[in-house]
């Protein structure tokens, strides 16, 4: 699939070409995060890392707070919401964010690395690496950033440096995060393949269909096939994957958006508000109009707080 490679000037920058528009490595400081002091909890619909290369920060993941100091690393799924709530002033922050394509046309094995863990989740979701480790990681963002952003004579040898490169961080992430093969590594391509496709399909089209039956049909297999093959090797069935994007979006809107609770529940696919207050009490303890006050109340006791302070800090949205 060759879909998710552009060769075109990047966003950022006229001068600078972007091999991949679907790969994003960001090194950020804290003078870099100051413009998100004000960004709300996100979500995005990608997969990947943050790695604290140096200082330190307090961020809340999926509304669990977690300390993350040096070498310690969160990979990212799209139904992971995220906000910083302190940094330290000597806070360095690698970014690798990747489209769903980029995994599928390079073959990046998903397994054992993506464990779409719920929102009310208590797991500690973070991964620690030693020194040596970091450093290595942070060397192959460098890498991946350098062939993605040069126009060099040979785009296909490029190519394969920045598929090896990718390969050699998610096993890096991989065996650290499980020592030992926690899945059937039967047909492991086959199994790889259909995940990323039901997470790819999924994280675009869960506003209008929350059905595993939908997916199972786009994918021409069962849903039988389907939910064994998620739960195997994302460690959750495609249901409550489909229940966790539903809920972290809406979430999402609710915090960030002036949009109606009734808007909220139209743009998420729902035709009945009462269905729709039930859904969301069941994951967050009160319905989304109780939410929505709590979360306005929360916002004027705060207006009188400076919007910059010594130690205070944006969400992940890393520029």
């Amino acid at each position: 699939m060759k879909s998710a490679k552009t060769i075109q000037p990047s966003f950022k920058d006229p001068d600078i070409y972007r091999l991949y528009d679907s790969l994003t490595v960001t090194h950020s400081t804290y003078a870099d995060l100051g413009d998100s002091l004000s960004v709300g909890p996100i979500r995005l619909d990608k997969l990947g890392m943050y790695l604290i290369r140096k200082g330190s920060a307090r961020a809340s993941i999926n509304f669990v707070e977690y300390d993350f100091y040096a070498g310690d690393a969160l990979f990212i799924t799209p139904i992971l919401i995220s906000q910083i709530v302190t940094v330290s002033e000597d806070v360095e922050i690698y970014s690798l964010l990747l489209d769903f394509e980029i995994f599928k046309e390079f073959r990046i094995p998903i397994c054992r690395i993506c464990y779409m863990d719920p929102i009310q989740s208590n797991r500690n979701i973070k991964s620690s690496f030693n020194p040596q480790q970091a450093e290595r990681l942070v060397v192959y963002m460098e890498n991946l950033e350098f062939q993605n952003t040069t126009k060099g004579n040979n785009i296909t040898l490029q190519e394969k440096i920045i598929q090896t490169t990718l390969m050699l961080v998610f096993y890096e992430l991989s065996n650290e995060m499980h020592s030992s093969p926690a899945y059937d590594q039967t047909n492991f391509e086959r199994k790889n393949r259909i995940v990323l496709d039901f997470l790819s399909t999924a994280s675009i089209e869960f506003k209008g269909n929350h059905k595993v039956q939908y997916y199972a049909d786009k994918l021409f297999i069962s849903r039988k096939h389907l939910s064994r093959i998620v739960k195997e090797i994302t460690g959750n069935g495609p249901k409550a994957i489909l229940d966790e994007l539903v809920i972290s979006e809406a979430v999402v809107l609710l915090h960030n958006t002036n949009m109606s609770v009734k808007e909220v529940m139209s743009e998420l696919g729902f035709m009945d508000f009462g269905a729709f207050s039930k859904f969301f009490k069941s994951f967050m303890g009160v319905s989304p109009l109780t939410y929505r006050k709590q979360r306005v109340s929360n916002n004027t006791e705060q207006e009188s707080i400076p919007k910059i302070s010594r130690r205070a800090g944006p969400s992940l949205a890393l520029r």
